[in-house]
């Protein structure tokens, strides 16, 4: 058994089919969502891009990560709000989930 789940991703390919399987899979099971972004190195090697323009490159793609994971956070606990609180069309910022499934260097996650 295990309490993580450690997301991959390639920082040239983005987010892929395999990448919202595993990012919903997490979230069913309930892991602890840990965001890896690998081969850094073919920013700088392939694209020959400079350090601002990889930051901003990885700035993005962190920022359509958290979408997504945002999407199916939102969606998740929509299935699970009765009829009644059904007219809750968003989250909350209060919501314990969104902060363990938004992704920030800061955080560490």
């Amino acid at each position: 058994l295990c309490d993580g789940a450690l997301i991959v991703v390639d920082v040239l390919e983005g987010i892929c089919t395999q990448t919202h399987a595993v990012l919903y899979k997490a979230l069913r099971e309930r892991l602890r969502p840990c965001l890896v972004l690998n081969k850094i190195d073919r920013l700088a090697l392939e694209m020959q891009l400079s350090t601002v323009e990889a930051f901003h490159h990885l700035r993005r793609l962190i920022e359509n990560v958290n979408a997504l994971a945002f999407t199916l956070l939102n969606s998740e606990l929509l299935l699970q709000i009765d009829e009644d609180e059904r007219q809750r069309d968003h989250l909350s910022d209060e919501e314990p989930m969104l902060s363990l499934w938004t992704f920030s260097p800061d955080k560490g996650n």
